[in-house]
Parts: structure tokens; C-alpha cells; sequence
């Protein structure tokens, strides 16, 4: 809106323009100064504010930024673009936002928000429709997360997938039998991985040789989480058809490490008798309590009934055997059916330390003359294998 350039405003124009003015009955115009005076006229009947510059000014401002806006709005390009429904609420448009931007998901929510999968966080899009979706995968936190992706592998790459090819499935069935042959001979890692990179050397020519790899932690973890709960699973089917079984155990020190197994022996008509290593523990404890206590909560962990152990087996040391506080006084007590079982080794080897004990030479002398007359002459050692 552009004020008159002369000096003076019709008053008619200036009442409806609400500017202040005087009675109409006079008739004489309003000078500009008159209405830039900021102070209140009592003009006979009517009175009216004079305005000041800032506010005029300001109230131009207000009346050409009404009306922008109202041409703004009324324009066609603005209202299919604005004044539209949310592009990502409308089932046809969303799908193929989601062809054209795959990292982007419907909230099913919220239908006026979008979830990126880059950035890992919702935005609206009940504004601006598709422009907020082109504003979000230009900001410089999605453009660095989409970076960082396109550097990144996936996971799935190293992992292997449920559908196996022949040659896959021929492949894990060569690891596993080698890391089972290198078991049950007593094999090291170092021989097991040697072993298969031998392989791969020698026959360079077959497809699953040469992917063979099996390093000290593939046949570890090829160990622990394949075959041993295999074979315990396996033992444990067959305890829990009602077996009787027996258990026996004992210490054994590996350096500063006290080692506890946990045997179990058992009859079926499929296989006779068998004797399976059921657990093996770490305690540094080896108080008969403590030997009990980790023998019936191993039991009950693998679900089987106590009231099944018929025998309890061990070396002879009080600790096991002993009249007043030992293993098998404690298992007697939830099963008093069980029966003891010395070790058989160990009453042997009394009854030759008692017996020596008797003799009126020294017999550690004796075996120590006998070692040192054979020991150095193979001619001796040829006629004593001809008698023996």
C-alpha cells in the first residue's frame, strides 16, 4: 500500500483507512503531520488515536504480508504440494516411496512419520510430504550414515546360510571327522591345523581339501559347541529310558588346577556295556561335601533320576570311602541302594606295599640290581625274552 504524495488526506479515505480524522461536517483535509502526531484528538463527537511513523509502518508491513500469503496460498503449485495428504499415508504413493527410497519404512504407529534406517530415527512428513523425505536424505547425518554403510560388510556375508550346497555340506563333514580323529588319538590344535593345511597342499585338486581351514579356534569351538554336546546328548537318551548306571570320579591335578570327571558306566542291549565321560569340572575344593554337592547337581542339570546310580566308585581314600564323613556316606543318603566300589588298582597296590613290608631284603634294591644287570647288554635282554 503506497500513502497519497501530497501533503494533505482526504478525510474519507482516512476514516476508512482508520486513520484519525475530524467531524465530517467541516470538511477541511487532514494534514500528514497531523496524522504522524502520536497523541489522542477529541474531534467533537468521535475520538480516535493519532498514529505515529512506526506504527503506519508497521502496519503496511502487516497488510502486504496478509496479502502475499493469501496469493501464495491460492496458488495451484502450492496447494498440490502443501496443502496435500501426506504422501506416506496414501498405500500406492508409500510403496513406491519405499522402491524409490528402500531406507526409508512406514510407522505403523503414526502414518504422519517415516523411519530411516540409515539414521535410526523417525521424522514427520505430515508437512511437507515427499520434500520432507528429500530434505532428510540431504542432511549431512544421513549422508555419513549412508557412507559408513556402503564401507561396511554385512553380516550375513560371514555366516553360513540354511539352505548348504553339496560341496558346503561335504566340506563340515571333513572338519568335523578330522577334528574328531585329532580327539580321540590325542592330538594337539597345532597338529590338527598343520594337518589340514596339509591337506589342502596335497590334494590342491579337490574342491573341499582346499576350503578345508582349521585353525586352534574353529577346532575349539568346533569341539565344545559340536561335538562334546553331541556326545553328552547322546549318552543322556539312553540314561533316560530307566538305565541303571554307575558313577565313578577323582581328582587329578593339571599344574595349580584341580580337575574333577564325572564317568558313568552303563549296560544296553545295543552296544554292551559302556563307559562315557558324562562331565568335567574345575573345583579347588576337594572336601567330600563339595565332591557330592557337584556330582548331584551335575546329575539333576541333565535330568536324570539319582535314584538310578546303583554304584559309586572311586579310589580308596577316606575322602570317598571313610566311615564318618565321606562321598559315599552322603550319596547313601539320597539312595541307599547304591553300592561301593573301590578302586581295584589301588588294592592291589596295598596289598604289594603290605607284602614287601614282610620280606628280609630290601626289594627296591633287588629291582634296581635287576634293572642295572639287563638295562646296558642287549645280549641279556635277547636271552631273557627267549624265557619270558
Amino acid at each position: 500500500m503506497h500513502m497519497p504524495s501530497d501533503k494533505c488526506l482526504d478525510p474519507t479515505l482516512a476514516l476508512e483507512l482508520g486513520f484519525p480524522t475530524v467531524p465530517r461536517e467541516t470538511g477541511r483535509p487532514v494534514s500528514r503531520a497531523q496524522i504522524m502526531r502520536p497523541a489522542t484528538r477529541v474531534c467533537g463527537t468521535l475520538t480516535v488515536p493519532l498514529l505515529g511513523k512506526p506504527a503506519l509502518v508497521l502496519l503496511k508491513i502487516t497488510i502486504t504480508f496478509l496479502f502475499c500469503a493469501f496469493e501464495t496460498i491460492s496458488h495451484p503449485k502450492f496447494r498440490s504440494t502443501r496443502l496435500h495428504v501426506p504422501v506416506l499415508s496414501n498405500i500406492s504413493s508409500r510403496q513406491k516411496w519405499e522402491h524409490s527410497y528402500p531406507v526409508l519404512k512406514r510407522v505403523d504407529t503414526n502414518v504422519h512419520k517415516a523411519f530411516c534406517s540409515v539414521c535410526m530415527k523417525s521424522f514427520m512428513i505430515s508437512h511437507g510430504g515427499l520434500n520432507d523425505v528429500k530434505w532428510h536424505v540431504s542432511i549431512p547425518e544421513h549422508l555419513r550414515g549412508e557412507r559408513a554403510q556402503k564401507n561396511t560388510q554385512n553380516l550375513q556375508q560371514f555366516l553360513k546360510r540354511d539352505v548348504l550346497t553339496t560341496v558346503e555340506e561335504k566340506m563340515i563333514a571333513a572338519e568335523l571327522t578330522k577334528v574328531y580323529h585329532g580327539v580321540n588319538h590325542n592330538m594337539s590344535y597345532n597338529s590338527i591345523d598343520c594337518d589340514s593345511k596339509l591337506s589342502s597342499v596335497i590334494f590342491n585338486d579337490s574342491q573341499i581339501a582346499s576350503k578345508i581351514w582349521l585353525g586352534r579356534t574353529k577346532a575349539s569351538s568346533l569341539i565344545y559347541n559340536v561335538l562334546a554336546p553331541a556326545s553328552i546328548e547322546e549318552i543322556v537318551e539312553k540314561l533316560r529310558l530307566g538305565v541303571f548306571y554307575s558313577i565313578s570320579t577323582d581328582a587329578s591335578n593339571h599344574g595349580h588346577i584341580k580337575l574333577f570327571p564325572i564317568i558313568v558306566r552303563f549296560y544296553s542291549p545295543d552296544n554292551g556295556i559302556s563307559i562315557c565321560l558324562l562331565d568335567f569340572y574345575e573345583d579347588p575344593d576337594e572336601k567330600a561335601i563339595d565332591i557330592y554337592n557337584n556330582i548331584k547337581n551335575r546329575i539333576k542339570a541333565l535330568d536324570l533320576d539319582f535314584t538310578n546310580v546303583s554304584a559309586y566308585s572311586a579310589d580308596n581314600a577316606n575322602v570317598n570311602f571313610g566311615k564318618n564323613n565321606s562321598v559315599y556316606k552322603l550319596v547313601s543318603q539320597d539312595n541307599a541302594n547304591i553300592l561301593p566300589a573301590g578302586c581295584s588298582a589301588h588294592m592291589v597296590h596295598n596289598v604289594i606295599r603290605y607284602t614287601m613290608e614282610k620280606c628280609e631284603f630290601d626289594v627296591e634294591n633287588l629291582v634296581l640290581k635287576v634293572y642295572g644287570h639287563l638295562s646296558y647288554h642287549a645280549q641279556r635282554v635277547q636271552t631273557l625274552k627267549k624265557h619270558c
